[in-house]
């Protein structure tokens, strides 16, 4: 379809759209260029189109029409009914075609040979519409009544008369009551499809209002419990009126020439919404049970296929969804493994952090002990010598350590109380976090308030006991401890040192 016929077909106003869609569903063709011809051709008057089309008559030249152009399907479009049709009507389309093949001259002399024959039948079959649409005897081909589709006409009238409006279904409904006889109201094509989807059958039902058989049965019949159950359980019950277009394209295919006609049908194997192909069919007279044993029997010879069709499909089905769960099995160990790896980087990350921060405080932590230590050494180094025990104006010092041990030392009572912590100090004492208290009378001496002060203003002359207590108004910082527990009180006030003191003045007792 090129742009001109697109163009054509998509700028139809509503009520030509209606009846190109109607004139498809009729006609049973697939080409909308086709039939956009045909009612183009008869002025857009759709009985007048159906006729033509059922009078065997070749679509009009694409010369004649200016808005499209014929396409050429690449299945023909003759009946999609298994039944062999007449030769009229099975050349309906493609027809030049038909003439170019050689093996078809044979039937073309045959043609033309009953022209005659043909063109005095058409004449008496028109005029012998034309009288009984004139009697009223028979009605012409209708269009959808009030925008329903002609079974959906068919269900609201066997509703309006019998009571069954609740089990209508129409092409997206899903069941009725099991009592009660379910339509499809859609049309021909949607019936076919759903029917695939679903692997059933349909069944469909051609009334004729002025044929009293088909007035009894569908009086009785459609309103059978057993006729009911068995086919809302196998088929989709399609029903129209044979007054209708819809209904036209079909009883001339399946060629009914009695009433009722019950029709089994299912699409073409290997195609889900194709041309369709007869199972079985039944004219005439017909009781219920006469008519469920006909069903139960085609189902029998023919339901294996739809069985087949079923397992298959769920195999396909089982298959696909075998799949899905693989994928999704997979897609979440993939996750998993990510989740893991995530796991294991974030650990190690934060491993070699610890690591990290353990290597620097070790390494902060001699370089500190590094530096105390050379402290120490020069502050004892700096420390004036000792004066003999008992000399005068001399202070001598016992200091008394957290961890019970004793060291003693002789200052000038002179000398400033900085050299007394300059020697607590070099020998491990963290003056910044202690204090040194004398018992009686209670002082407390503390780095570096009282640091100016001699020993003898400090009353600590000519002797002293003093003892290294912990400071309350200062906080304890883990660096000042070179290392040591902050939990233990005299590593605190008493690290580890490894300066040596003078063995004449350092006494343990």
């Amino acid at each position: 379809m090129d742009e001109q016929q697109r163009h054509a077909i998509e700028s139809l106003d509503s009520s030509q759209r209606e009846k190109l869609d109607t004139f498809l569903a009729v006609t049973n063709l697939d080409s909308q260029v086709d039939g956009f011809r045909r009612l183009n051709a008869c002025g857009w008057d759709l009985n007048a189109a159906v006729d033509a089309f059922l009078s065997g008559a070749a679509p009009p030249p694409s010369a004649s029409l200016t808005s499209a152009q014929p396409v050429h399907r690449n299945h023909p479009q003759h009946s999609q009914l298994q039944n062999p049709q007449p030769a009229t009507t099975s050349s309906n389309v493609n027809s030049t075609h038909d003439q170019s093949n050689p093996s078809n001259v044979f039937r073309h002399m045959l043609r033309f040979l009953f022209v005659p024959l043909r063109a005095a039948w058409s004449l008496l079959s028109i005029v012998a519409q034309r009288i009984l649409n004139y009697l009223g005897l028979q009605p012409p081909l209708l269009t959808s009544p009030e925008g329903r589709s002609a079974a959906a006409d068919f269900a609201h009238q066997f509703a309006l008369q019998f009571g069954n409006e609740s089990s209508t279904t129409d092409a997206n409904s899903a069941g009725a009551s099991i009592t009660q006889l379910v339509f499809f109201t859609g049309l021909f094509q949607e019936a076919l499809r759903r029917a695939s989807r679903e692997f059933r059958f349909v069944l469909a039902f051609i009334h004729s209002e002025s044929n009293e058989d088909s007035e009894n049965f569908r009086a009785t019949v459609l309103r059978d419990s057993t006729f009911v159950r068995f086919v809302n359980e196998s088929f989709v019950f399609w029903a129209v009126s044979n007054k209708f277009a819809e209904a036209a394209a079909l009883r001339r295919a399946l060629r009914v020439s009695r009433y009722p006609c019950l029709a089994v049908l299912r699409t073409r194997a290997g195609s889900s919404s194709g041309p369709s192909e007869l199972v079985a069919l039944k004219q005439g007279h017909v009781s219920a049970a006469e008519v469920v044993q006909w069903l139960q029997r085609v189902m029998e010879r023919f339901g294996v296929s739809l069985t087949a069709a079923r397992i298959e499909q769920e195999e396909r089905d089982a298959s696909r969804q075998l799949r899905e769960q693989q994928d999704l099995e997979f897609a979440r160990a993939l996750e998993e493994d990510r989740d893991r790896e995530n796991q294991k980087r974030m650990e190690k990350q934060r491993a070699e952090q610890r690591e990290l921060k353990l290597k620097q405080r070790m390494e902060a932590k001699e370089a500190r002990e590094i530096a105390d230590r050379e402290r120490r050494v020069q502050k004892q180094a700096s420390l004036p010598e000792p004066l003999p025990k008992g000399a005068p104006e001399s202070a001598s010092i016992v200091l008394r350590l957290p961890d019970g041990s004793r060291l003693a030392y002789c200052f000038a009572s002179s000398a400033p109380l900085e050299v007394l912590f300059d020697w607590a100090d070099a020998n491990g004492v963290n003056i910044n976090a202690a204090c040194l208290v004398s018992s009686y009378p209670r002082k407390s001496f503390k780095w570096p308030e009282d640091a100016k002060l001699t020993f003898e203003e400090s009353g600590l002359s000519p002797s002293c006991m003093l003892l290294v207590e912990e400071r309350l108004d200062v906080a304890v910082d883990d660096d000042d401890t070179s290392g040591s527990d902050p939990g233990d009180p005299s590593e605190a006030l008493h690290g580890t040192s490894d300066v040596s003191v003078n063995g004449n003045e350092k006494k343990r007792q």
